[in-house]
């Protein structure tokens, strides 16, 4: 399923700000397998919508966030392992 949209927050490192660049991109390319590509550049906080307007959110982000008029309905939370730095 096509990416409709994705963001990467990448908490305070050293290079965040260029891994949040360099992320971002495969991320939103490897569509539904993004989790994968996610633990391998080690980013755990990703929220992903794909064509159809459903949410997929990594675990860790999902903790932080506060969902206005209430959770998606279409949210599915994503396993993406802890990792070093995050």
């Amino acid at each position: 399923m096509h990416t409709q949209s994705l963001t990467v927050l990448i908490t305070p490192r050293v290079a965040a700000g260029t891994l949040s660049d360099a992320a971002s991109k495969p991320l939103f390319i490897a569509g539904a397998d993004w989790p994968r590509f996610a633990q391998a550049l080690a980013v755990d906080q990703v929220l992903r919508v794909d064509a159809e307007g459903r949410v997929q959110v990594s675990a860790a982000l999902h903790r932080r966030l506060e969902y206005i008029g209430g959770q998606p309905k279409a949210l599915e939370i994503m396993p993406v392992s802890q990792v070093p730095g995050s």
